[in-house]
């Protein structure tokens, strides 16, 4: 009954409508090698299923739903026993809504299957994919479906920012994600293709290269918080958008600078390091402008006569950070240290690195190492959290004038 329930709700709606193919997309937690949003999963849910006696059930079409809906979502391993059953269920129901040309798609876990009109199961090699959520896992199908226009149903960001470097690969295509979680009048859309027009015609983004554009506004969602990556404390998304908007060249344009967040790989030591310096320094300069005796963070950059280009960030960050630390009134607000900042890249990075292959069929990542991640005692650590638990520190003296 309950996949009868949303085949009818999310389904049926696109078959009447005249839809060639419906693509239905479960995430499959545990595909892929330990991600950084795994292990932070893996480290909650073993204290909620301790605190709460959580029993995993089998289900079967005859399992009545649970009166702890939430319960049984919030349990993983229930959860992916539900989209699995799901999947089955819905490939064998889904042929009554079929008319002659039209086709369902839908995962059981890395495996994908079709099925046509005369009821007949296909299976999907080229959508197979190790990825374990759909937000990914939908790029590799809308790469290979059928139709000229695409609409992905998602009101999740990271989907269509993790579209951004996929769309400009299929110039053919139209594709609208659509951002509203019901199908009512007013519902809210994006068009991926009009998106990236802007962004090439977008005034404030003259000194990119076209080119890097879409990838330097995918980094820029990526390294400002995420659903993997930490949000900067009183620095929201707008915040740092308008800051690269403002400095869009010297964060991003290489020009008088090194690196661009607009090109990016896995190598950490990589110079795209020193271009989210660039963008962090002009968000806490900008937060805190009256207090620097240059009008800019250009010219406080340009103010520094070290010749090497690693120390000359460095110092421009020292400098920005001092003044903060200084106006600061919680210890939040405070710029994080070099250090610091260098270990959020480095797990940016492995985002930014997966989600550029998201039209692959096996995603290959580094390990937990890459991802800032220690293991001591058979217990994981995030590394970060060493270096706020040393910036607490600090702070705590900072009335008093004591070293550190």
């Amino acid at each position: 009954e309950y996949t009868h329930l949303l085949l009818n709700q999310y389904v049926r709606p696109h078959f009447r409508a005249g839809v060639q193919e419906v693509h239905v997309i479960f995430d499959s937690p545990g595909s892929m090698r330990e991600t950084p949003k795994e292990l932070e999963q893996r480290r909650r849910d073993s204290s909620v299923e301790h605190c709460e006696n959580h029993e995993c059930v089998h289900l079967s079409s005859t399992t009545e739903i649970p009166s702890k809906w939430r319960a049984l979502l919030a349990c993983r391993k229930c959860k992916q026993c539900l989209t699995r059953y799901l999947g089955h269920e819905m490939l064998k129901l889904v042929q009554q809504l079929l008319s002659s040309t039209q086709s369902f798609v839908c995962n059981i876990g890395e495996v994908a299957y079709c099925v046509t009109s005369s009821g007949e199961k296909l299976s999907c090699p080229q959508l197979w994919t190790n990825a374990d959520e759909a937000d990914l896992r939908v790029w590799l199908h809308c790469v290979h479906s059928a139709g000229r226009r695409k609409l992905i149903f998602s009101p999740d960001t990271d989907v269509y920012h993790a579209g951004l470097t996929v769309v400009p690969l299929l110039p053919e295509s139209e594709i609208i994600v659509q951002l509203s979680k019901t199908f009512k009048e007013g519902s809210k859309f994006l068009h991926m293709n009009r998106l990236l027009q802007a962004l090439q015609s977008d005034p404030d983004l003259l000194g990119l290269p076209p080119l890097i554009r879409p990838q330097a506004l995918q980094t820029l969602y990526v390294c400002t918080g995420c659903d993997y990556v930490s949000f900067f404390a009183g620095m929201g998304k707008v915040t740092f958008l308008s800051t690269f908007y403002q400095y869009a060249s010297f964060i991003a344009g290489g020009t008088d600078t090194c690196g661009s967040i607009g090109e990016v790989s896995l190598d950490t030591d990589s110079s795209a390091c020193l271009s989210f310096f660039r963008l962090v320094g002009c968000a806490y300069f900008r937060a805190h402008a009256s207090a620097f005796e240059l009008p800019t963070p250009m010219a406080l950059y340009h103010s520094i006569t070290e010749s090497d280009i690693v120390e000359r960030h460095n110092k421009w960050l020292g400098m920005i950070r001092k003044t903060v630390w200084l106006r600061a009134d919680d210890e939040n607000k405070n710029m994080p240290s070099t250090d610091a900042l260098k270990l959020h890249w480095s797990r940016s990075l492995w985002i930014i690195g997966m989600w550029n292959k998201a039209i692959e069929n096996d995603i290959d990542m580094p390990g937990r190492e890459f991802c800032t991640y220690s293991k001591y005692n058979s217990q994981l650590f995030d590394i970060c959290s060493f270096f706020l638990f040393r910036t607490r520190c600090f702070w705590m003296v900072k009335a008093t004038g004591w070293q550190t």
